[in-house]
């Protein structure tokens, strides 16, 4: 069936699905690797990796959090003077 999907609903999920699993995984490997036998380049770029997988994923929700629905960083709504 995922034959029957279109090119653009397939990217969407793999973006959805596979990528923040992804992310969390070579995240978790990171820190196992780190636990285990300290901090070394190997395991700092996993857990980097991962938190730039994530980051990616979640992007626009991440901005809306930080940013607010219409885009303004501060209460001042545009056009307004306080």
């Amino acid at each position: 069936m995922w034959f029957l999907l279109s090119s653009r609903l397939r990217q969407w999920l793999f973006m959805v699905v596979a990528v923040p699993l992804l992310g969390r995984l070579l995240a978790a490997i990171g820190r196992w690797l780190e636990a285990r036998r300290g901090s070394s380049r190997v395991s700092t770029e996993l857990q980097r990796t991962g938190a730039l997988l994530n980051q990616r994923s979640r992007g626009q929700q991440q901005r809306q959090q930080r940013w607010g629905r219409r885009g303004q960083a501060t209460g001042r709504r545009r056009g307004r003077r306080p």
